[in-house]
């Protein structure tokens, strides 16, 4: 046997890569049927930029597909189905106190990948498409974890109501991340 040079896995699929898988994840949300989804992962695919085969067909397709697909089967999505309210790529805008090296009132602005609230409190969920392995991750899941941490001050000061548990899904890595 001839010895193959090892696949080489690129450290990031880039942003449009993530803003695709979030879109996919949003339109699964909404339980689209398998046709519709697949309408709306390929027209974010080719609005992305992203790899398309010689008939113009998004490379990623069928891998996105799938990816959004397990994804809503997991446990964290069961219970985001079972819960009262969930909201998916929830916007929000609120002034919080002592964020950052200053300590001032700022204002923080974002969306929140996944939230829904059960019996004890709401949770918070965000997806990171990081693949991992290179050096500079540690960092980054620290900044992740920091912006989930902000993410859940300012939806607990927005509902009045205890953040209870927060979630970072690293959908290439196939696991979750909860505190």
């Amino acid at each position: 046997l001839e010895a193959r040079p090892p696949v080489e896995v690129p450290e990031s699929r880039g942003r449009e890569w993530g803003r695709a898988v979030h879109a996919a994840l949003a339109a699964i949300a909404d339980g689209l049927d398998d046709e519709a989804l697949r309408a709306v992962v390929r027209a974010v695919l080719v609005e992305e930029e992203r790899p398309l085969d010689d008939a113009g067909a998004p490379v990623e397709l069928d891998e996105l597909v799938e990816l959004a697909r397990a994804i809503a089967a997991s446990e964290l999505w069961e219970r985001a189905r079972a819960a009262r309210d969930v909201l998916v790529e929830a916007p929000f805008a609120v002034e919080l106190e002592g964020v950052g090296e200053s300590g001032v009132r700022t204002l923080v602005e974002g969306a929140i990948d996944l939230v829904f609230r059960e019996e004890e409190g709401w949770v918070v969920v965000d997806y990171k498409t990081d693949v991992g392995t290179d050096p500079a991750f540690p960092a980054r899941r620290e900044a992740y974890r920091r912006q989930v941490d902000l993410y859940a001050a300012a939806w607990s000061r927005l509902t009045g109501e205890p953040v209870v548990e927060r979630v970072l899904v690293y959908t290439a890595l196939g696991r979750n991340e909860t505190w």
